[in-house]
């Protein structure tokens, strides 16, 4: 019998700190809605006509009360650089990845190798920060911005295809689950060590290349990167509360070079009774919430919103990194070739959808990616990376 090596021994500590269960009180939805998000007709007939299924959700679902998760995997934790960068996103340092309860009602694996847990809402990794021991978890929010739907707004016109995740193939989370995406030994590995899994880096994320362009996740930072920070679920802070997305699962179909074009459309307006953050995909039912309790300096709202691509250089060798951004291909290409984003528009202080003002643009290297803007609220932006402009 062979001896597991000191690593192999850290990846399988943090795969089984991965879970442990936290009960809490959950707000299943925002008190409010931005102003105009919705028509005269009501929200509910609107959010639930255009689900966005992952691929997991053709081998089934999550059941009422529980959430997807996606389940970490030995491999997610040796495509970190080190079991203790696994899953990190600050450079600094922050508690161990959040583990959720291994009392899961149910897994589904995906045709692409992901695991997704269905995990109750009250027993996900949010729980966990001291901020949150007695939250109160928030089901819907208050209200949605104004003009959202409107009849010339985007959102009636969006979703014309429907968007899954892979997933969704082998079925779907059932009623108060979320679907968990499990963490494989290839996420930790990723990492440069196995305390900076799952933590948000603005400066240095190991082999940014091996990451799967096609994952849809969030991720959140409280002190400028400092000692907070991570992406998706796995440290304590985001609330999710819908079933059908797991984040940093992959979703399908996604755009083709020159062939058909899918978009996905993305809201997150800060709710004006309970001052928490809310995110929605799509014409589905929220997403979930990061709490008003994590970001007390944004109480009055945000003084910045930025929109567009970012990637990380480490200049290895001398050479600029070949990852790409956006589709691979510079804005010149336009339609069906470069990657874009249209329509958009901020939630002003009175919860109404407003034209954003004073827009500037941020380009560092536009040799390597460049942003062309095609005409009010829609820009096109991406490139290849490395290329002969850009050594």
């Amino acid at each position: 019998m062979v001896e597991p090596t000191t690593q192999q021994l850290e990846v399988q500590q943090l795969l089984k700190r991965l879970n442990k269960p936290s009960i809490k009180s959950i707000k299943m939805r925002p008190s409010f809605y931005p102003s105009g998000l919705y028509d005269e007709n009501g929200v509910a007939s609107k959010m639930e006509s255009s689900l966005i299924p992952q691929l997991w959700h053709q081998n089934g679902r999550c059941p009422e009360d529980t959430i997807p998760i996606r389940r970490t995997k030995k491999d997610d934790v040796l495509r970190a650089s080190s079991v203790e960068r696994y899953g990190k996103k600050s450079p600094g340092t922050i508690p161990n990845p959040t583990p959720y309860s291994q009392a899961f009602l149910e897994g589904h694996e995906s045709p692409d190798g992901d695991i997704i847990d269905c995990v109750h809402i009250s027993d996900q990794p949010a729980f966990d920060h001291p901020l949150l021991r007695n939250h109160t978890v928030q089901m819907r929010p208050s209200f949605h911005p104004l003009g959202l739907y409107d009849e010339n707004k985007i959102a009636s016109k969006m979703e014309t295809e429907s968007i899954p995740q892979i997933w969704h193939q082998n079925g779907r989370c059932p009623e108060d689950t979320i679907p968990i995406r499990r963490n494989k030994k290839d996420d930790v590995l990723r990492a440069s060590s196995v305390e900076r899994y799952g933590k948000k880096s603005h400066r240095t994320i190991p082999n940014p290349s091996s990451v799967d362009p096609n994952d849809f996740g969030v991720a959140h930072e409280q002190d400028d990167y400092k000692s907070t920070g991570c992406y998706d679920l796995k440290c304590p802070g985001f609330i999710q509360v819908n079933k059908e997305i797991a984040l940093g699962a992959s979703i399908y179909p996604i755009s083709s070079y020159g062939g058909s074009q899918y978009e996905i459309t993305l809201l997150a307006w800060k709710d004006p009774e309970s001052g928490n953050w809310w995110l929605q995909y799509g014409n589905l039912s929220p997403l979930g919430y990061w709490p008003s309790s994590l970001f007390p300096y944004l109480t009055n709202g945000s003084v910045l919103v930025e929109w567009g691509g970012e990637i990380v250089n480490l200049n290895l060798n001398g050479l600029h990194t070949s990852t790409q951004m956006g589709s691979g291909h510079f804005p010149e290409e336009r339609y069906g070739k470069a990657s874009y984003i249209r329509n958009i528009q901020i939630v002003d202080q009175s919860n109404n959808l407003q034209a954003p003002q004073g827009i500037a643009t941020f380009i560092t290297g536009p040799d390597c990616y460049n942003m062309r803007s095609y005409r009010s609220g829609y820009f096109y932006h991406g490139g290849p990376g490395r290329n002969p402009n850009c050594p």
